[in-house]
């Protein structure tokens, strides 16, 4: 994937700002990723026996590796094979390994199918109106989620909220856009415009 110069600059400029906002809002976010969980597993139509896909953080990440205490209900984590593909395992043990990307994985575990997934749980840098996501330009989500199957699972972008950009980011040919995002003020859904 290549790195439009846009992008780069985009990207210096929420990660210094996502820095910034996580040191006093990290917490708040954590507790609204929690209360969604409990509140969908609670619910009438609840996919409780379904994986829920978390990532494990890399710095500066709201760390939600604490669902897998606090909550009674499977965890995958992501692994990244040698291509540059995404997968999710699950999260049975702390037999973890470092996948291709050097981030600790399930990597003993089978692949999980999209049809075992009813949650994805993303770390961005930002999300613009349009659903956008901002990353770091790997493409690994966008990778993923090209597929019909995986875009169809229910996913949140976990960002502070003034890592939501009113300005539209570049978009490229291969970005697949999401539609909702969860901050400390709560989630979002996106309809080219974001309400609460």
């Amino acid at each position: 994937m290549k790195n439009d110069p846009q992008k780069i600059d985009l990207r210096k400029k929420y990660l210094t700002l996502r820095e910034k906002e996580l040191s006093k809002n990290k917490l708040l976010i954590y507790q609204q990723v929690e209360l969604y969980i409990r509140r969908r597993l609670s619910s009438k139509n609840s996919t409780s026996n379904l994986y829920t896909g978390i990532y494990w953080p890399l710095n500066g990440e709201v760390d939600l590796r604490d669902l897998k205490r606090s909550l009674n209900f499977p965890i995958a984590l992501p692994f990244c094979d040698k291509k540059g593909i995404l997968q999710y395992k699950k999260w049975a043990t702390n037999n973890l390994r470092k996948d291709n990307e050097g981030i600790p994985s399930p990597t003993e575990e089978e692949n999980l199918k999209p049809e075992e997934i009813g949650l994805l749980l993303i770390p961005a840098l930002a999300i613009d109106l349009n659903g956008q996501r901002l990353g770091y330009g790997g493409g690994y989500f966008d990778r993923l989620r090209s597929n019909p199957k995986w875009q169809a699972i229910k996913s949140l972008v976990v960002v502070p909220s003034n890592c939501i950009s009113k300005k539209p980011f570049p978009v490229d040919s291969w970005d697949v856009p999401f539609n909702s995002c969860i901050t400390e003020k709560g989630t979002y859904e996106i309809n080219n415009a974001l309400t609460s």
